[in-house]
């Protein structure tokens, strides 16, 4: 059984941390990359998981709606299948959004349902990751984000707040896992030019 993880277990990671790193282009870039990838290679991207990066990368710009239609799809696409990390992930997304649409309580329904998903797949920063959207909750506050700040929203959806250490690691796997899956560095990824 090969245990080791694939592309499409990373990629999810690999665009949020360009986003965090305020590398929006590139991280479109690289999701259209690996989208157009899967129909050459016979990839499988999860549906999940590409849902919720373009419903980040619509809330990045700004078009909050357009994102929360897009995390409600991702969440959905999971069906019954209601333990995967990858949920987990949507759900807490959802929730962010929801927190900064007002909408509080159904936020907070989200960010439980995350916060089990993590408990129960181990996913101890994803865990507390979720815990820190979670505490926003407690009190209705006003809309934190503005349209010139989309590295706020971005913190909201995703439980923001990752150490160097935290980015550093998860970017390192994507990076292996995505140089394995291509055969080799350097041949046409988007990422390789733009740092």
């Amino acid at each position: 059984m090969d245990l080791e993880p694939c592309w499409e277990d990373v990629v999810g990671d690999l665009v949020e941390i360009l986003l965090e790193l305020g590398e929006t282009r590139c991280a479109r870039r690289t999701l259209d990359f690996y989208r157009a990838a899967e129909r050459d290679r016979r990839w499988r991207v999860g549906t999940s998981v590409e849902l919720r990066c373009r419903g980040l990368l619509r809330a990045v710009d700004g078009d909050l709606g357009g994102a929360l239609d897009l995390l409600e799809s991702a969440v959905a696409e999971h069906g019954e299948n209601r333990w995967p990390a990858d949920l987990g992930r949507a759900l807490l997304a959802r929730g962010g959004l929801l927190r900064v649409l007002g909408h509080t309580w159904q936020a907070r329904a989200d960010l439980k349902r995350a916060l089990a998903v993590f408990a129960r797949n181990g996913a101890a920063s994803w865990h507390a990751a979720a815990l820190r959207a979670l505490v926003g909750t407690v009190a209705a506050e006003p809309n934190p984000w503005t349209a010139g700040e989309p590295g706020r929203i971005l913190t909201a959806l995703t439980g923001g707040h990752w150490t160097d250490q935290e980015i550093a690691s998860r970017l390192q796997l994507s990076l292996m896992v995505v140089q394995r899956e291509m055969g080799g560095p350097g041949i046409g990824m988007p990422l390789a030019g733009s740092f």
